[in-house]
């Protein structure tokens, strides 16, 4: 029995740990000056790897809600480098870009099918963290959204060339859009590079989302899953 209640109380400090990690990145994560410093800490690999002092565009939205589609779909039209500041997940990005006049996308996707896509891919140890975060992003950029260009998940999806007739209507760009953009073509590439990780539907997604289902259901009448539903619609209206 102490066996067990040991291994009970691992599991809870492991997940209490997570939440309090992803309660750091989401305040951290509003500040210019603090972000770095997360990242410096927690996520040091990959902040090296993605950021960018100095970007042409900004493509961000929170997590689950086709942020690697928005990027390769971008990126496989146009006929030069881009330097691209993307999946940070992070408010601070955007309002910085905001501040600098870059020309910025903000992806937005249904709280509940966002929180589901990063519980099933074990982003999430909640999905009261899930729906806590998720309007505690939007709400905090809902009053930047003019200066922005925002699309809809399943406007991205449909057609990506979209994105860029919004980018090019908001920001007087001329950017390019192609055939590259479709989505069989996107979500292949995002398969090839990003393997096991990737958000395409597959069996294994399949199951892990139906689990992802179960513990959204507990938490989907609270507070945070309701003030996720309105600052959506808000966001989209």
């Amino acid at each position: 029995m102490l066996g067990v209640g040991h291994k009970r109380m691992k599991k809870y400090l492991y997940k209490l740990l997570r939440e309090l990690k992803w309660e750091l990145r989401i305040l951290m994560g509003r500040y210019n000056f603090l972000f770095p410093i997360f990242f410096f800490l927690f996520e040091r690999r990959w902040f090296s790897k993605i950021y960018e002092k100095n970007p042409d565009i900004v493509i961000e939205g929170f997590g689950g809600s086709a942020n690697s589609f928005a990027v390769y779909a971008f990126e496989s039209a146009q006929d030069r480098k881009f330097k691209i500041a993307h999946h940070l997940h992070i408010t601070a990005q955007i309002k910085r870009s905001v501040i600098l006049k870059k020309p910025t996308v903000i992806i937005i996707r249904n709280p509940k099918d966002a929180v589901r896509s990063l519980l099933s891919r074990d982003y999430y140890p909640s999905a009261k963290i899930g729906f806590k975060h998720y309007y505690l992003f939007y709400s905090e950029l809902i009053k930047y959204k003019s200066n922005c260009v925002v699309i809809t998940f399943d406007e991205l999806t449909k057609d990506a060339g979209l994105m860029i007739d919004k980018i090019n209507e908001k920001f007087s760009t001329k950017l390019l859009k192609n055939e590259k953009m479709n989505k069989s073509a996107i979500d292949s590439l995002l398969n090839e590079k990003k393997g096991i990780n990737s958000a395409i539907p597959s069996n294994d997604r399949s199951y892990q989302k139906e689990q992802a289902d179960i513990l959204i259901s507990k938490y989907i009448n609270s507070r945070w899953s309701i003030n996720s539903q309105e600052i959506y619609k808000k966001f989209v209206s």
